[in-house]
């Protein structure tokens, strides 16, 4: 059986967060658990956290704070449903995923967005969500109703005239979008 090394090329002792390291990345043939039995954890853990500066302590935080960024509004659910609406119009379509908006959108994003108006309609008494007035809008069933009327009607304005069945798919589509909503059915399909 090969015996492990805790000292570097230049023949010197690893520095023991190093030393825990060679302990776990032993060579082919090599027990780690005859040198480094389970039992030694709670021994080995101590030592290892003292002499190893902490994440958080050893980096600044590399992310910067959003700011301006993340807000609740009604834009935001009129985009959501809007989303919705093209994604399912795309399934009916045959497609597994749309690009819309510049952005692949897939059943991640449907199942996403159904559920961020759920839960508008869900908790609208207790947060906050504002209108393009900047004053607050309760997220009720009927205010979705009319968001998926608005946004099929949008929609529908952009589809020409020519197009066969088109109207037709995407009023189905909004149909499909709104009711797995209100029925609270968020399992991919």
């Amino acid at each position: 059986m090969a015996t492990a090394t805790f000292k570097s090329e230049a023949g010197e002792l690893l520095p023991f967060p190093e030393r825990i390291v060679a302990m776990n990345s032993a060579p082919p043939g090599f027990d780690t658990e005859t040198d480094s039995p389970p039992g030694f954890l709670p021994f080995l853990m101590p030592l290892h956290e003292a002499l190893t500066p902490r994440q958080a302590e050893a980096h600044p935080d590399l992310r910067p704070v959003p700011h301006g960024v993340g807000q609740r509004t009604l834009a935001g659910t009129r985009a959501a449903v809007r989303t919705v609406i093209r994604y399912r119009d795309g399934v009916l379509n045959g497609h597994g995923a749309s690009l819309l908006d510049g952005y692949m959108e897939d059943l991640a994003t449907d199942r996403i967005y159904r559920l961020m108006i759920a839960q508008r309609i869900k908790h609208s008494e207790k947060v906050e969500i504002l209108g393009d007035d900047g004053k607050p809008v309760v997220h009720t069933p009927e205010l979705i109703t009319r968001r998926f009327d608005e946004e099929l009607d949008r929609l529908l304005a952009d589809i020409p005239a020519d197009a066969n069945g088109e109207a037709a798919r995407m009023r189905e589509a909004r149909r499909i979008s709104e009711a797995l909503i209100l029925r609270g059915e968020f399992t991919p399909a």
